[in-house]
C-alpha cells in the first residue's frame, strides 16, 4: 500500500459506498479513472479478508469476513477499500 493511504473502519466503509452512490452521472464523466499502483490496470473486484480472533479476547474465537476492492490483474488491493491492515 501507499504510505499516504489511511485504513477505514467500517462505518467509514458504510459512508464511503453511500458517497459512490449518490455521484452523479455529470460528476462521474469528469471523474479521473483509478488504476492500480503496482500493474495499472482499471479493472477492479470485491472480495474478503478473512481474519480471526484470538480465543483470550472479550468476544473468543471467532472469523470475521472484511470487504475489500482489490485489482483483477494482480491482486493488489485498493488502499482505501481495506478497513484493516491486510
Amino acid at each position: 500500500m501507499s504510505g499516504g493511504a489511511r485504513l477505514m473502519g467500517g462505518k467509514e466503509f458504510e459512508q464511503f459506498n453511500q458517497a459512490q452512490q449518490q455521484i452523479s452521472f455529470v460528476e462521474l464523466q469528469a471523474a479521473k479513472t483509478v488504476k492500480c499502483e503496482k500493474c495499472n490496470s482499471v479493472v477492479w473486484d470485491t472480495g474478503f479478508i478473512m481474519k480471526k480472533t484470538s480465543p483470550l479476547s472479550k468476544v473468543g474465537e471467532h472469523v470475521v469476513q472484511l470487504p475489500v476492492i482489490y485489482c483483477k490483474s494482480c491482486g493488489f488491493p485498493f488502499p482505501e477499500s481495506c478497513p484493516v491492515a491486510i
